[in-house]
């Protein structure tokens, strides 16, 4: 994958990283001048007439702008890593232990998004997460979401029922604010995972993240795990969370919706704006939206359900919570900055 251009830079050269918390200084004026000239390009582009079939997924062009979060090599991994890093890390042990809990994340093969950071929080007592509407517990009480979110979960598994949560204390609890780039729908995704820790240093437990709610980590009465790591499965396009791939493909309703989004819904929401996190942080509106959706929509993809792509989120992704929370604004500014600017070349 090419590195990342900065707006104006046509030699291909890395950006300089953006300091936690800064976003690119334009004027109201400059940013309703570029919105509307950017809206101009992608309203001036060749337009498809859209797929007719679930057939093989389109080829993107040749020449498409790379973006972080495509390609899982280490290298474009660590400098994604290194935008929001800079100089925020208050304990070096607890980034080595959030590393060693850390998810292995299985993807579709043909999965276009890959994340690229995680932002991490140590829990040793009960608190509310900063990055999730729930409380983290040392130990576990669920469901704290809603009756209807859970049914909806409780749909996936074949006996329709949400799985029991062991009768466990955990010493620490670690929470992985997971930042992809883009969704198949909309630009930017942020999913979480928990690693519950025991005194002896064994995972005991993990759950994850589901549209928004979340659920436990276990498949046959268990956490899936490979060593210290729990196993978890990414939906296709969509992110969200399982324990096991057969509870996306278990229910043919459930695949075949699935594959609908990917192909036929792709950028179809623009800029996700969460309120309770980044509200008066991010500016939302119709030319944003038009240049996301426009880039998604040739991304569309017909998922395989053949989960043969991995991400082991490492120490080279890893930074604080609130690191991350600080650079969101800004790595957004600069994904549309830079995709605007190319689109208007």
């Amino acid at each position: 994958m090419g590195a990342e251009r900065a707006p104006g830079n046509v030699g291909g050269h890395p950006p300089t990283p953006a300091s936690p918390g800064t976003r690119p200084a334009v004027g109201s004026l400059a940013r309703w001048l570029f919105g509307t000239l950017a809206l101009l390009g992608v309203l001036l582009l060749p337009r498809s007439q859209g797929p007719r079939a679930l057939t093989a997924p389109p080829t993107p062009p040749s020449d498409q702008y790379p973006v972080v979060g495509t390609d899982s090599s280490p290298a474009d991994r660590a400098l994604a890593a290194q935008y929001p890093a800079a100089g925020t890390d208050s304990s070096p042990a607890d980034r080595a232990l959030a590393a060693r809990y850390a998810p292995l994340l299985f993807f579709d093969q043909l999965e276009p998004f890959l994340p690229s950071v995680a932002g991490y929080t140590i829990f040793r007592a009960d608190a509310p997460s900063l990055s999730f509407p729930r409380r983290v517990t040392l130990r576990p009480h669920f469901p704290q979401i809603a009756a209807n979110d859970a049914r909806q979960i409780a749909a996936l598994f074949p006996d329709q029922q949400l799985p029991l949560v062991p009768d466990i204390t955990a010493t620490v609890v670690i929470e992985y604010a997971i930042w992809w780039d883009w969704d198949i729908q909309h630009l930017y995704e942020l999913e979480h995972a928990w690693s519950y820790v025991g005194a002896d240093g064994q995972l005991l437990y993990a759950e994850a993240s589901w549209h928004g709610s979340y659920f436990p980590m276990i498949w046959q009465g268990a956490t899936p795990h490979q060593g210290e790591r729990p196993i978890i499965y990414s939906q296709p396009g969509k992110h969200a969370f399982v324990p096991d791939p057969q509870l996306f493909t278990g229910a043919v309703q459930e695949r075949e919706a699935l594959r609908r989004t990917c192909f036929f819904r792709a950028g179809t929401s623009g800029l996700l704006l969460k309120e309770d996190l980044f509200g008066g942080r991010i500016a939302k509106d119709s030319a944003r939206d038009a240049i996301a959706n426009a880039y998604l929509k040739e991304r569309a993809f017909d998922p395989t359900f053949a989960f043969t792509r991995t991400v082991q989120i490492d120490d080279a992704m890893l930074v604080p919570w609130p690191a991350l929370d600080a650079w969101i604004p800004s790595r957004i500014d600069q994904v549309l900055w830079n995709l605007g600017e190319w689109r208007l070349r």
